[in-house]
């Protein structure tokens, strides 16, 4: 019994490096943050990592020689310069503080795979740990999966819209299936090769995993899982003709398991879910894969031709991490959901676009250049690898690896501790056993120097933590002011602010800063002078925030200075055209500065549909001076007497107005289109021939 406590105590503490960072920091969550979980996963990691860094100095752990052979640390090679270029791209980032963030991600990526090749030095037993380890993550995200979609049910039903309450413990449904995704092939290895119990938890793992990547209807993980399987089919037999080796009895049963498993799953899900919303949906859905100009596709699409854009102004360079969200700004939101002024974009939705827009060529290069190293070594080991379970495990990181690259091209995995943490496993199995079949023997680096290496980590980990907490704080009063703005306190708003402004943390995680928030709250105490000092402090941040340059804008015209207030109008409107406050506003400025004709110019911008008693308000300010100047101009009675008519009928005037815009025609003219027409179809006092007569004397004067 003892001996048996003892293994197991054992195997918890060799396992450690795995089921940490891969259950607990998986699973964390935290109420004070507006993310949930992107800045508490990256202080526990950074934490856990330090904690790791330091017992292997302290205890001076001899460090893993094969993580050092010259011709096998390529990898490692290629990630310093990619963090070089990535130092480049932070110094000349416009956004600093949140450049630092990404910067350290980066480098926490590089340090999970660094440490876990120095922890374990049999990489077997490193597979095992995570094949058990993934199964367990599965169930567990699993189980709250359908505890979730119980819930969603019972309380409003499923549709494609309800779907987003399903995320287990991620922030968003999309990302729940990117990492069901992830896992699915240790699922997958464990159903085929594992012993015992652990056989039947893959398979139902590998169950979970299928049923909410085909229920979720994350269409980028469609592709990904018919992308990645299509590529492994095309591998394994290659590299089966290489070794000429037969599938054994007991895979062959195993693979009819699997085929059978994927279609009673994807049926299952499909059942219960039509049950509920009807097969529409997923005839939809599948639609939206190949139709390019419909839902979030095309606006995908037209986010990536914007970036384009962003990649021309430096295209070798980029313009520096953390950039895009402001740059974006730049180039407008004509054609995307962003024109409702709600909808920022953080991310184009494109990790390759969006390392090309902010690192340019070099740095796309250089990030595609660590995957193409991981690759050649998968195809190294599958070339030589003769055991069949090994073979299998390394056909599934290839899987595994191939997905991920291709829901890369519609999502931003490179932005979530989740995704780092996974693919950080994937491509440490790999390193570690291509250096075991590797035969050179070159020289390793000194202890001493591994040392030095090991304390430099330790450093940036210690750097980690502070920004992340930093961070942390200043979100957590950034999420405490936004609760005292939906009560109209406003005075405890800037307190709270005043607590989250730090110079690691100047946006919040929508791309507004948060001085923006401040000369809100002041604006609303009538405090104009110091609202502007907030605004200016915002403009400084992000020049290209819509809201930023109307609020001001507003505060300008306040204080009579029209000229000024109606450059930053303008510049709002360059971004957003449709932006209804920015042309209201203008619309004001440009009738205090008695230019009447332009005010009404710019009030005809507005959509229409718009039935606001602003709107109203303005257009009956503005269109009864253009009639009474069109009534001075009228010699004939009987359509000045129209004309008088129609300006007494709010009503009759609008639709007058609504009727101009319609027909492409000014105002003017279409009051005289009207007037007329009342004359000879309505009161039927003028012939048709005295209608031309009238058209002709009066349009042709406008």
């Amino acid at each position: 019994m003892n001996s048996f406590i003892s293994r197991g105590i054992s195997g918890l503490k060799s396992s450690f490096l795995v089921w940490f960072p891969l259950i607990i920091i998986l699973l964390i969550r935290s109420k004070l943050t507006l993310d949930p979980v992107l800045l508490p996963r990256f202080i526990l990691l950074s934490g856990f990592l330090l904690g790791i860094s330091i017992f292997i100095l302290l205890r001076k752990i001899v460090l893993r020689d094969q993580v050092f052979y010259k011709k096998n640390n390529i990898f490692f090679k290629a990630f310093i310069i990619y963090v070089i270029v990535s130092v480049f791209s932070f110094l000349i980032s416009s956004n600093v503080s949140d450049a630092i963030f990404e910067f350290q991600k980066i480098l926490l990526t590089g340090i999970v795979i660094f440490l876990i090749c120095l922890y374990y030095d049999n990489y077997l037993e490193l597979i095992n740990y995570l094949v058990m380890t993934t199964v367990v993550l599965s169930l567990i995200i699993g189980f709250i999966g359908i505890y979730e979609l119980i819930k969603t049910l019972n309380e409003v039903g499923l549709s494609h819209e309800n779907m987003y309450h399903i995320k287990s413990t991620f922030a968003h449904k999309n990302i729940f299936s990117e990492i069901l995704f992830l896992c699915l092939a240790f699922n997958l290895h464990a159903v085929l090769q594992q012993k015992s119990i652990w056989k039947y938890l893959g398979g139902f793992a590998a169950f979970l995993c299928l049923f909410f990547i085909t229920i979720l209807m994350s269409r980028a993980i469609w592709i990904a899982l018919a992308g990645s399987l299509f590529s492994t089919l095309i591998i394994f037999f290659v590299f089966k003709s290489i070794h000429k080796n037969q599938v054994k009895k007991e895979n062959k049963k195993g693979l009819l398991f699997l085929v059978i498993l994927f279609l009673l799953t994807i049926s299952l899900a499909v059942f219960i879910y039509t049950r509920q919303d009807g097969f529409s949906t997923f005839q939809k859905q599948t639609v939206k894969i190949v139709n390019f100009n419909y839902g979030s596709t095309k606006d995908r699409i037209q986010l990536w031709k914007k970036s384009v854009e962003i990649v021309k102004d430096n295209p070798f360079y980029g313009t520096g991490l953390a950039s895009w969200k402001i740059e974006i700004l730049k180039h407008g939101n004509r054609n995307l959901r962003s024109e409702d002024q709600i909808t920022f974009y953080q991310r184009p939705h494109n990790d390759y676009i969006w390392v090309l827009a902010e690192q340019g060529i070099l740095g796309l290069l250089l990030y595609l250049s660590l995957f193409a190293v991981i690759l050649w070594q998968v195809f190294s080991i599958l070339k030589k690898e003769k055991s069949d379970s090994e073979y299998l495990f390394f056909l599934l990181m290839f899987f595994s690896i191939i997905g991920y690259m291709i829901f890369s091209l519609f999502s931003f995995p490179k932005e979530r501790i989740e995704h780092g943490i996974i693919l950080s496993f994937i491509f440490s199995t790999v390193i570690l056993k291509y250096n075991v079949i590797s035969e050179s023997k070159n020289p390793i680096v000194k202890v001493k120097t591994r040392q030095i290496i090991v304390i430099i980590i330790i450093i940036m980990l210690l750097s980690n933590l502070y920004v992340g907490i930093q961070r942390f704080n200043s979100e957590n009063h950034t999420r405490k002011a936004f609760a005292h703005r939906n009560k109209s306190n406003w005075t405890g708003m800037i307190h709270e602010i005043d607590q989250a402004q730090s110079f690691f943390y100047k946006m919040d995680p929508f791309s507004t800063p948060i001085a923006w928030y401040k000369g809100m709250a002041w604006f609303n105490l009538n405090k104009i002078d110091e609202a502007l000092i907030s605004f200016h402090m915002s403009y400084l941040i992000n020049p290209y925030h819509i809201h930023v340059l109307n609020n001001l804008g507003t505060c300008y015209e306040l204080k009579n200075q029209h000229v000024i207030a109606l450059d930053y109008f303008n510049k709002a409107l360059e971004i957003s055209p449709k932006f209804k406050n920015a042309l209201f506003n203008k619309c004001a400025v440009e009738y205090n500065l008695n230019k009447k004709d332009k005010a009404y110019a710019t009030l005809r911008q507005i959509d229409t549909s718009n039935t606001s008693n602003k709107y109203y308000k303005f257009l009956n300010v503005l269109l009864n001076p253009i009639i009474e100047r069109s009534i001075d101009k009228i010699e004939n009675e009987q359509l000045k007497h129209v004309l008088i008519s129609i300006a007494k009928s709010d009503k009759w005037m609008f639709e007058i107005h609504k009727k101009s815009i319609l027909n492409n025609q000014n105002f003017e003219s279409q009051l005289i289109d009207d007037g007329i027409y009342t004359l000879l179809n309505i009161n039927k006092s003028i012939t048709e021939k005295e209608a031309e007569e009238l058209r002709n004397k009066y349009n042709q004067n406008i």
